[in-house]
């Protein structure tokens, strides 16, 4: 598969989304051996976050339970404040997914709670299991674009993402290993974008743009 035929997911960030966040710490009794992998550090949520992402429930107790943060409007993707691509989906989404048979993703079980308790339901922790190899930056072309505030001013960007297309493992859903982001096939953007699934953003992998650090 061509790397055009590949398309960075994630949330949208809308305006007025409601976001949640984890209820205290959660119960996550791994391994010594998983303990060393992420370094020792498995009540730091970031890690823990991380596992979710990439499926590995070992030692979790489900369901995972969030409270509101902030925000009022309830779409198909709902953020959690843990500072990586984890998100929440609505039952909407993964009906996408299971109906067109699609791979290389899972769902968990998690309990949503307003902040005077009421319980809202519909929505599924999101996993993704399918892989590929790394992302080689430097194989990045370089752009240069206009300032947002001053238009005489321009900055240098990455032009798309060089995923290692030869250790992908064929999966509809995938993730790079050594990138916090979700990417999908185009079978499934077209499938997801023709079911208007809300608070989601698609971007080409050959046209993605991430503005060079200086």
């Amino acid at each position: 598969m061509e790397l055009s035929e590949i398309y960075d997911l994630g949330s949208r960030f809308t305006r007025g989304e409601v976001q949640y966040e984890a209820i205290g710490e959660w119960d996550w009794n791994c391994s010594a051996d998983t303990l060393v992998r992420l370094g020792g550090e498995i009540k730091n949520k970031l890690y823990v976050c991380r596992m979710l992402e990439m499926g590995s429930y070992e030692g979790v107790s489900f369901p995972l339970e969030f409270r509101h943060l902030y925000g009022k409007r309830y779409y198909d993707i709902l953020c959690i404040g843990c500072g990586s691509s984890l998100f929440l989906v609505s039952d909407r989404f993964l009906e996408v997914l299971e109906t067109n048979h699609f791979t290389g993703w899972k769902s968990y079980p998690v309990r949503l709670f307003e902040k005077n308790g009421t319980e809202i339901f519909g929505y599924n922790g999101f996993s993704v299991t399918g892989k590929a190899g790394k992302i080689d930056w430097d194989q990045c072309e370089i752009v240069q674009r206009p300032s947002p505030i001053d238009e005489t001013a321009t900055y240098p960007y990455r032009k798309g993402i060089p995923i290692d297309m030869s250790q992908w493992d064929g999966s509809d859903i995938f993730m790079a290993i050594n990138y916090w982001g979700y990417f999908i096939t185009e079978p499934v953007y077209k499938a997801l974008k023709k079911a208007k699934i809300t608070n989601i953003s698609f971007q080409k992998a050959t046209e993605s743009l991430r503005r060079v650090s200086v």
